[in-house]
């Protein structure tokens, strides 16, 4: 299954109206004019090295999907393109661009070089160029109509195409993938754009060169090189059961030789989304980039709270699949699941330590739900909070010796140190006034931990310092933003974002504060995924 990133989708005819309608009044004499104007905005070129911004403000595609990628990358002298397919059906013109040196061409009706894109799809869609590689020097946009077999959240009426404005020099690292191989070169554009601490340009432009190349059945061999000088700083093959985990270990080895810093895109996510029986919540696997998910349960009942254990072989989850909730295990590549936490009351999470010396549980066997602590899996429980008040979310520390809850002791929920000796609780003095939860400790900096909150009428993803005491909101906007969990990097942030009935995962350069965009790893359609749980593997050489 391909996995997402972020979806160019057409603004509706509405929006677009509400959008024109104060320059239109202003400028014009009378309404008689309004349709000159429309037209005018609907037709038109720019110069330069340009993307294509959402309603939101959010440029192109972030990695492959199979839910909305219908067509190849092709091939020119300029670069390539990839194509976003909305579903779109043949009566609507669609969108044409040509790239630099105007050898290549996608438009509606004749979508060159689409390889094996199944080419009786491909020219009933809308078609958009948004690899980062190409110079794209015009684009001309048309009207399209929605077909009925067009993806629920497609839009309909006018595609408005943004040019996107050259991103803030100075926070970014100029690179280019030199003379990497196509697939290999679409994977690299998608994954370094995300980063954050990577600005892709065209060939030759970068201040580094990355060049991937296969190198064998599941080797990827990568060759780092300065822009102006010619030097090279890493050339190095990493072999994977896939080319796609290959690739992955060389992207990383690549983060690590020009930031000082690890990749996570070798890292794994589980989550839950919506079941393929139409109802409850199924367990999910997917990599670090959505571009490859697999779903683990069908159980047709809920399943929750997803936690790795310490060594990413497995999975603690929660679900009511025997009537009541109860704490599973399951073994991800066996598929082998057992139970691990059955007492009366609700049984609600299992989180183990990152040393995998103990796993933290929830449990409300005498009444409120307490934290309880075991050792093996299937081992001997013991309590360690005996309060009158709810404890949940437990978080581990970095090295497996501290724990963070969230408890409402106080009368509101709260961040609390819990003493796994005596079970006393001690507050987190967050500085933000509402509801605090969903602790994420930051596991390259102890100092650190994520958490959402409830501020002016929504849920927003905060961060507290425990050396200084200080505390930042990392992501706040027009919908709810829940359910931090860090990267291996303690750079990036993986998050839920809410949208009314509408779930999707998201990840968040945590890296500069205020200017920060999340993006999403995934289509608003792919399933309402959340509560997504990280692992890094302790070895990718």
């Amino acid at each position: 299954m391909g996995g997402g990133g972020n979806v160019m989708r057409g603004m509706a005819l509405s929006s677009l109206r509400s959008r024109l309608w104060p320059w239109v009044k202003k400028w014009s004499p009378g309404l008689v004019f309004a349709p000159f104007f429309l037209l005018l905005f609907l037709s038109f070129s720019f110069e330069g090295e340009s993307e294509f911004y959402d309603e939101a403000g959010r440029a192109g595609l972030v990695s492959p999907s199979e839910h909305d990628i219908q067509a190849a990358s092709t091939e020119s002298a300029g670069g390539g393109f990839s194509f976003l397919l909305l579903g779109l059906e043949k009566s609507g013109q669609g969108f044409s661009a040509t790239n630099s040196n105007g050898d290549v061409e996608v438009s509606q009706d004749s979508p060159k070089g689409a390889g094996d894109s199944d080419p009786e799809s491909a020219p009933s869609r809308i078609v958009a160029c948004n690899d980062p590689t190409v110079e794209v020097k015009q684009a001309t946009l048309y009207t399209a109509t929605r077909s009925t077999a067009a993806p629920p959240n497609a839009s309909s009426g006018l595609i408005i195409c943004f040019p996107q404005p050259p991103p803030p020099r100075g926070h970014c690292m100029t690179v280019d993938f030199g003379l990497s191989e196509p697939g290999l070169l679409r994977l690299a554009s998608n994954a370094f754009r995300m980063h954050g601490a990577f600005r892709v340009v065209p060939k030759g432009k970068g201040a580094i060169r990355f060049e991937f190349t296969t190198a064998g059945e599941g080797v990827v061999n990568v060759e780092i090189i300065e822009g102006k000088t010619g030097r090279r700083l890493l050339n190095k093959e990493f072999a994977a059961p896939s080319i796609l985990e290959a690739f992955y270990r060389a992207s990383d080895a690549a983060v690590l030789a020009t930031t000082d810093a690890p990749g996570f895109f070798s890292g794994k996510l589980t989550y839950v989304s919506n079941g393929a029986r139409g109802k409850g919540k199924e367990l999910f696997v997917a990599d670090a980039l959505f571009n490859r998910a697999q779903a683990k349960t069908n159980f047709g009942t809920f399943c929750f709270n997803a936690s790795w254990s310490a060594d990413g072989q497995g999975v603690f989850f929660t679900s009511d699949k025997s009537r009541f909730n109860n704490v599973y295990y399951m073994d991800v590549a066996a598929g082998d699941v057992e139970t691990v936490a059955r007492f009366r009351g609700s049984n609600l999470s299992g989180v183990q330590s990152p040393d995998g010396r103990a796993i933290a549980y929830v449990l409300s066997a005498t009444g409120n739900p307490e934290i309880w602590l075991g050792g093996r899996i299937g081992g001997k429980l013991r309590r360690v909070t005996s309060n009158k008040s709810n404890e949940s979310g437990p978080c581990w520390s970095p090295d497996g010796s501290r724990l963070v809850v969230t408890s409402d002791t106080s009368g509101k929920p709260g961040l609390y140190e819990v003493s796994l000796d005596t079970g006393k609780l001690s507050r987190i003095p967050v500085q933000v006034g509402g509801a605090c939860s969903e602790a994420a400790w930051n596991p390259r900096d102890p100092e650190r931990i994520a958490f959402t909150t409830y501020f002016a009428g929504r849920f927003m993803i905060a961060e507290h310092n425990l050396a200084t005491g200080k505390t930042r909101f990392l992501i706040r906007g027009h919908f709810d933003s829940l359910q931090p969990e860090w990267a291996n990097d303690g750079r990036h942030l993986f998050f839920t974002e809410r949208r009314e009935e509408s779930t999707r995962l998201m990840i968040l350069d945590t890296k500069e504060d205020g200017r920060q965009t999340a993006i999403p790893l995934h289509s608003e359609k792919f399933g309402n995924c959340s509560q997504a749980s990280f692992h890094y593997p302790s070895s990718t050489e």
